[in-house]
């Protein structure tokens, strides 16, 4: 019963605790579903904390500008100095 409901994704978490507490018992359910809810929070806390924000994006852009300038004054000084050698 459990393992058909696990593979409904849109199962919550007061819905497994009911039915876990059928199967093993009111404690034990309660600490399965804990246990799940912290690696729930935990897993997307993770994931924010990579995600991109605006400020670094608009960091990134400007270092990107900054190398790109930079290259394009390097390349230009190597043109002069072959064309007028």
């Amino acid at each position: 019963m459990v393992a058909s409901c696990m593979t409904n994704v849109g199962i919550s978490i007061t819905e497994l605790y009911g039915i876990l507490s059928a199967k093993v018992g009111r404690e034990e359910a309660k600490s399965i579903t804990n246990y799940i809810d912290t690696k729930i929070e935990k897993h997307f806390e993770d994931k924010t904390r990579i995600l991109a924000t605006k400020d670094d994006i608009i960091s990134l852009q400007r270092r990107m500008l900054g190398i790109f300038i930079s290259l394009m004054l390097a390349i230009l000084a190597l043109y002069h100095t072959i064309l007028f050698r």
